[in-house]
């Protein structure tokens, strides 16, 4: 069909499957450094820091996948300065979804944004792994959806501390 991405490795289940373990190797590494010794001395940085390299991995996973099947850029028309859009926007979403997410677990423990960071994960590794279409995954990825997962990963970090807090003072006002 025309205007339909092709998967690179052949079938739909095989990228999903490769997209899942790609999201839970490279949220896992990013969160066990997160929550590591270094997590209550710099947070900030370390969100910062890991939160590049998550959307340095995706990016380049994103140039490698097109650059091997041969269609590094999908549309022919496009000018140089949409395709520095496309590069600069997705690297901007998906380093600010990593960095939120691992935020709130270096800086409070918070794990549900981690969750919720392996699956919008998943999501982009199975946009990367098929080429082709009418549009770039990429692109598409960071002006549609990525800000709405982000605002989520946002709401959910806060929730979660936010039952957290409730709880604690549940607790502490049982002991008095």
């Amino acid at each position: 069909m025309p205007g339909t991405p092709d998967p690179v490795l052949g079938s739909d289940a095989a990228t999903l499957v490769a997209s899942v373990l790609l999201a839970v190797a490279t949220t896992a590494a990013a969160a066990w450094r997160a929550s590591g010794t270094q997590r209550a001395s710099r947070p900030l940085r370390t969100a910062t820091l890991l939160g590049v390299a998550h959307g340095a991995v995706l990016v380049g996973g994103w140039a490698l996948v097109r650059t091997v099947a041969g269609r590094f850029w999908t549309a022919p028309t496009a000018a140089p300065g949409e395709f520095l859009l496309v590069v600069v926007g997705g690297l901007l979403v998906v380093t600010l979804q990593a960095a939120v997410s691992l935020g709130w677990l270096a800086a409070r423990g918070v794990v549900s944004p981690t969750v919720g960071l392996a699956a919008a994960t998943a999501l982009v590794w199975f946009l990367i792994l098929r080429v082709g279409g009418e549009s770039d995954p990429l692109g598409l990825y960071a002006l549609a959806f990525g800000p709405v997962v982000v605002a989520a990963l946002l709401g959910l970090g806060a929730a979660e501390w936010a039952v957290r807090r409730a709880l604690d003072s549940v607790e502490n006002a049982g002991e008095t």
